[in-house]
């Protein structure tokens, strides 16, 4: 067997997304010879794209024990590294590919994913730049880089990076999502919409897409194109907790008590603790006058988010309805020792008049 030939047929495969054809011939090569580094390396890299991540971190790992001075095999361990969600080995990867080849892109973008997910934003976004500066028109470093941004609430570089992207690559479905994302961020809700509509033509089944076009549908005020949105979402991914819960609120808008109080109880059913679907089910709950099972959802929420502003002003609005004073005013405390601006907007006095007297 020439193994040269083998292995460079095996490549030509794998480049070729012929997986189990270039699989079967990196497995021939390495029963003739178990060390063949780089059918090893990239029989790893075949493992890690089947997710197969635990062989690939040996397969891989092998390769790199052999070879210690290869930025693509540091890089490629690295991204199995980042897989199997082990971040501060695989940043250490991405940083020793980057020292043995300072000009590979990839490496430069892998550090920058990590350093997100490590929430290290800044450093991210400096590791994009750095790959920029090399090619500065790779959409996919560009749509890192405004993803970043949108974590930094950075949205109007971000929608300038996503608007760069798509004039390189229209069609390029990430960019299109991020972009619907940031327009809305940037309340600029009918421009959101069209994205988001593009990105659909791309990608109908995905229930993520759905959900968000629901909430800026619900920002336009279209009530019940929101609920359809909600609708295809849930039809795709029926257990999507968080559309459960929106469309809660929707219904509610429209006066549908019964049935968005029935919404949010799925949500926290498939989502015990839920905080936003336990306050807004309180709501629903007071409005319905079924004071004392709001009161125990507004407590089921602050008792997994003690800092809940909303939950603590709406529990001392509804307290003091009922009467008591003393359990409204230390709710209310709570609440403006978080935002002070908050209890005057709800309860309607100046802020150092806002307590209530006993009766």
């Amino acid at each position: 067997m020439d193994l040269e030939q083998e292995y460079l047929q095996a490549m030509s495969l794998h480049q070729a997304g012929r997986l189990t054809e270039a699989e079967q011939i990196y497995l021939e090569i390495l029963g003739v010879d178990p060390r063949q580094v780089a059918a090893q390396h990239f029989l790893g890299v075949l493992r890690y794209q089947q997710g197969r991540n635990e062989d690939a971190l040996g397969l891989i790992g092998a390769a790199l024990e052999a070879n210690p001075n290869s930025a693509e095999v540091q890089s490629n361990y690295g991204l199995v590294l980042r897989a199997v969600g082990k971040l501060e080995e695989a940043l250490a990867c991405f940083d020793k590919a980057i020292r043995i080849k300072p000009v590979y892109i990839e490496a430069w973008n892998n550090r920058g994913d990590v350093l997100s997910a490590l929430g290290r934003f800044i450093e991210a976004l400096d590791s994009f730049d750095r790959a920029l500066v090399m090619k500065s028109d790779a959409v996919n470093l560009l749509h890192n880089r405004a993803t970043v941004l949108r974590r930094l609430y950075r949205f109007q570089e971000a929608a300038e990076c996503y608007e760069k992207a798509l004039r390189i690559q229209p069609t390029y479905f990430s960019a299109l999502y991020g972009y619907g994302g940031t327009l809305r961020e940037l309340s600029r809700f009918d421009e959101a919409l069209a994205y988001y509509d593009k990105a659909l033509a791309l990608n109908p089944d995905l229930a993520e897409l759905h959900y968000s076009r629901g909430l800026t549908l619900g920002d336009l005020g279209r009530l019940d194109e929101a609920l359809s949105s909600y609708d295809r979402a849930l039809a795709i991914k029926p257990r999507m907790a968080q559309a459960w819960n929106n469309r809660g609120i929707v219904a509610a808008k429209l006066g549908n008590h019964d049935e968005s109080l029935a919404n949010c109880n799925r949500a926290i059913t498939l989502n015990p603790d839920f905080v936003e679907a336990l306050y807004n089910r309180g709501n629903i709950l007071s409005k319905q006058g079924r004071f004392e099972d709001a009161l125990k959802s507004y407590g089921e929420a602050l008792s997994l988010k003690p800092d809940h502003v909303k939950a603590l002003n709406s529990r001392g609005e509804l307290l003091r309805q009922l009467g008591r004073h003393g359990e409204a005013n230390a709710s209310f405390d709570r609440a403006r020792a978080i935002d002070p601006n908050v209890i005057p907007q709800k309860v309607g006095v100046k802020a150092r008049d806002y307590r209530l007297s006993e009766p």
